[in-house]
């Protein structure tokens, strides 16, 4: 009897030991399954923009050994961690013989990695927390993802911010659950997550309130000293953006404007929440209102209210563990969602959630999981999760088609060689997604938007003339001296749309 409990005892454990490395393995699958054809052909050159080029072409510099920028070009926030990685992976493509070394390839490979890697990470932070099966559930929506974690392009930094939040994340949920992480360790991770894109406060702003709790709720003889926990968070923090002071103190970079949000918005906190809990909430969620997307937000509501329900009939105070855990959570939501309803509202506003889209999720995906482990129900709570992948799937199967029917950007490279021109005028959304995508064989100057490297363009205005200008309709001409007199049109301070 005894080795018969200890024999199940032992494959309980090996199991628990491969079950992790089994759930990595189908999510990389699932994640490289959706994402293949973005890297396919003529696919890869396309779903680009102007911010998103500003990467690779630093990404260039870095890998021709010119320059190493400390802040995305023209402005005092999102670090350089995109373009060095997109350098080192023309860095193995060069050393493969394949050219060109750096260009969209190597930059969308280089989104992926971030948020192939933020995902794992996601699942080894919720495993931790919530246990196995609702972590996992919560990283296959994840790896299918809302359309702005799909990579099309990199506009603002998404994977960025959510590569370093996943790190802030699962040194959280390590030191939530008994394993205390160092305070100089945390502070460094923020340190350089903060350096390289603010939107990791999502997750480092909720930990510090719950550190905070934890410590004034525990015993006085249980205390860590106060002054030591937080110089070595300082020192840590400090050495992890210690580019930026330094850049700061020595002027390594233009002091110019920085990433700014409300406290209020225009229109009033409770309409604006309102506003998005009716519609924005769908947008940072990934789901649509096609009928396989309202089902998979009922499916989603339902979730969450049975989730509510769970927490309402227990009968026993929960453990305090529980209750920081459950702390944190609530409190990435609620930054977030205080962001979204404060900051200024643009196309795509959603990504800027994407640190906390894992923990919204979760909720799900909990909901779902308590539902499942009713027996009762078990048979009807895959039809809900289904419906979740499949609306996700759906979407991003839409946007991959889109980009696939989207013109050539070679049309134009092609037209403008056909003209003869090495130097061409163009309006910003023009401008650095064409010299990126032409491996800067043609060089571009912004006629019309902001000048994200002015310094650049004195050196291709002194190229040998004739120049030639792109006008809005995509079509090529001559750039005359009535062109330059009209050059620069409104001052737009930020450059976007």
């Amino acid at each position: 009897m005894e080795l018969s409990r200890a024999g199940v005892e032992s494959a309980r454990r090996a199991r628990q030991r491969w079950l992790p490395s089994l759930a990595v393995l189908v999510l990389l699958v699932v994640f490289a399954a959706l994402r293949l054809e973005l890297l396919r052909g003529d696919n890869v050159k396309k779903g680009w923009d102007s911010d998103d080029a500003v990467f690779g072409l630093m990404a260039k510099r870095i890998f021709e050994g010119q320059r190493l920028d400390i802040f995305y070009w023209g402005q005092n926030y999102m670090g350089p961690f995109t373009p060095l990685v997109t350098a080192a992976v023309a860095g193995v493509r060069g050393a493969l013989g394949i050219e060109p070394a750096v260009g969209p390839w190597a930059l969308r490979v280089a989104t992926f990695l971030q948020l192939a890697a933020g995902i794992v990470l996601h699942l080894f932070a919720f495993w931790r927390l919530f246990g196995g099966l609702p972590a996992f559930a919560a990283c296959l929506l994840l790896a299918v993802g809302p359309p702005y974690l799909l990579a099309g392009g990199v506009r603002s930094g998404t994977e960025m911010s959510f590569f370093f939040s996943s790190i802030l994340l699962t040194l959280a949920a390590r030191d939530l659950t008994g394993s205390p992480v160092p305070r100089f360790a945390f502070g460094l991770a923020a340190g350089l997550g903060w350096w390289m894109n603010q939107g990791v406060v999502f997750v480092l702003a909720p930990y510090l309130v719950v550190a905070a709790v934890r410590r004034f709720s525990a015993l006085p003889e249980a205390r860590r000293p106060l002054e030591r926990e937080v110089l070595r968070f300082v020192a840590g923090f400090a050495i992890g953006y210690a580019p930026v002071l330094l850049g700061r103190a020595f002027g390594w970079f233009p002091v110019t404007y920085t990433f700014q949000t409300r406290l209020w918005p225009d229109g009033g906190f409770w309409a604006r929440l309102g506003t998005f809990l009716a519609k924005d909430v769908w947008l940072f969620l990934g789901l649509d209102d096609g009928p396989i997307g309202l089902l998979a937000r009922a499916s989603s509501v339902l979730a969450l209210v049975f989730l509510a329900s769970e927490l309402v009939r227990r009968r026993h105070v929960p453990p305090t563990d529980w209750i920081e855990k459950a702390l944190f959570v609530f409190l990435i939501l609620a930054s977030s969602i205080w962001f979204f309803v404060t900051a200024k509202r643009d196309p795509g506003h959603e990504r800027y959630l994407a640190p906390a889209i894992g923990v919204a999720y979760l909720l799900i995906a909990r909901g779902l999981v308590g539902l499942w482990r009713s027996r009762r129900l078990r048979w009807f709570t895959t039809l809900p999760f289904a419906l979740l992948l499949a609306a996700l799937c759906q979407n991003d199967l839409e946007r991959t088609r889109q980009l696939a029917q989207e013109v050539s950007p070679e049309v134009l490279l092609a037209r403008i060689r056909r003209a003869g021109y090495q130097v061409c005028y163009a309006d910003y959304w023009v401008a650095y997604k064409y010299q990126f995508l032409s491996g800067e064989t043609i060089r571009f100057i912004t006629y019309h938007g902001r000048d994200r490297n002015p310094e650049e363009s004195k050196r291709w205005k002194a190229l040998p003339k004739p120049h030639g200008l792109v006008e809005r309709s995509l079509a090529v001409r001559e750039f005359t001296p009535e062109d330059e007199a009209n050059q620069g049109g409104p001052r737009r301070r930020r450059g976007l749309p």
